[in-house]
């Protein structure tokens, strides 16, 4: 995985509604450095005298520093570090579970999901998007993305029908997320089907409905849903890493 710039918001939930977190479009590097200079002050202020911290709050400044946490642990896995951005996602669920934010902790969780898919560790990455998914509940974005972890991962294991069912959930909930690969879940449903063509209709359907929000990334998708239209085989054993990562595992 390339360190491309990040133009999407890094998202963590509040009461109420989900809270995003800003990356700049500098390079991942310097967001990384950015965001860790903020936890490491924070940190510090964690270990002032307990005066400060009755005065400002400690249950508010762990909030506050777990949804720090969350968006380095996010920049990690974009680098495609999952070595670090794994323990990274660990610790954030353990905090905001001991914090009592669930659904802080079921999209860490579903984050977690994504590195054990990005590995290639396929049914540790089902028990936990499953996991994550029927733990949700009523945590609307919980859920959501939890369930788009859980359908790629089905696509993945060939699980067709499991995975439209759920593809049948979101396109009921409305729930949408433009960044690849969940974008392409409609598209990549057709590919696992066999209907290549639809696939790549579907893709180019999407293109043009994100307009600004399509990246380098979706292009190279829908280079591969072409290709293996035209060919008329799949070159796509894993749908949640582009078939060029997946070979340079």
């Amino acid at each position: 995985m390339d360190e491309r710039c990040c133009n999407d918001a890094v998202t963590r939930p509040q009461s109420g509604g989900t809270r995003a977190l800003q990356k700049s479009r500098s390079r991942v590097p310097g967001a990384t450095q950015q965001i860790a200079r903020r936890a490491n002050r924070f940190q510090h202020r964690q270990r002032a005298p307990r005066a400060w911290r009755a005065r400002s709050g400690s249950q508010g400044a762990d909030t506050f520093l777990s949804y720090v946490d969350y968006a380095l642990c996010a920049v990690l896995k974009t680098k495609g570090d999952y070595m670090a951005a794994g323990p990274c996602f660990q610790e954030v669920a353990g905090l905001s579970e001991r914090l009592g934010d669930t659904e802080g902790k079921l999209l860490a969780k579903a984050e977690l999901a994504g590195i054990a898919l990005a590995e290639s560790r396929i049914e540790e990455a089902r028990s936990l998007s499953e996991a994550t998914y029927d733990e949700a509940g009523d945590y609307a974005y919980a859920r959501s993305y939890a369930s788009a972890m859980l359908a790629i991962t089905e696509m993945t294991l060939g699980n067709v029908d499991a995975a439209g069912a759920l593809g049948a959930e979101r396109m009921a909930n409305q729930w949408y997320d433009p960044r690849q690969p969940y974008a392409f879940l409609p598209a990549f449903l057709s590919h696992a089907g066999g209907d290549y063509a639809a696939a790549v209709a579907k893709a180019e359907q999407l293109k043009a409905d994100i307009a600004d929000q399509w990246t380098a990334e979706h292009e190279e998708w829908l280079a591969i849903l072409k290709r293996d239209a035209a060919s008329g085989e799949s070159s796509i054993s894993n749908y949640y890493v582009l078939p060029t990562d997946q070979t340079s595992q």
